[in-house]
């Protein structure tokens, strides 16, 4: 009796690891086609940049800079040329206050719990 319970242990670890190899197996495939086709995606992509590079944006340039301007900006912090009809005044623009804030932020915490 004991012979036959080892032999059918070892039987059922055989078994066992069979199965395991047809899952691996298996599962091994599906990781190796979704490898590959992300390398076919990665591959097709670099290969439409490529083209567009070398046919699309020959043609693209920049637009040329108003560089006096942008050293006005980077320096003093204003643009002293902007015209009327786009300015707004520092009090029509409402900053948040900390009160606001906290408020707003309570007022979540309290929906959220």
């Amino acid at each position: 009796m004991e012979l036959f319970v080892h032999d059918l242990f070892i039987v059922l670890r055989l078994y066992l690891i069979i199965t395991v190899i047809n899952i691996l197996f298996f599962c091994d495939q599906h990781i190796m086609a979704f490898l590959d086709k992300q390398s076919l995606l990665f591959v097709e992509t670099a290969d439409m940049l490529a083209r567009i590079a070398r046919e699309t944006l020959v043609h693209a340039r920049l637009p040329n800079f108003h560089i006096p301007a942008a050293v006005e900006v980077l320096t003093t912090g204003t643009y002293s040329r902007l015209p009327v009809c786009i300015r707004v005044s520092s009090e029509e623009i409402m900053l948040p206050t900390i009160s606001n804030v906290l408020f707003l932020f309570f007022f979540v915490s309290l929906l959220i719990v």
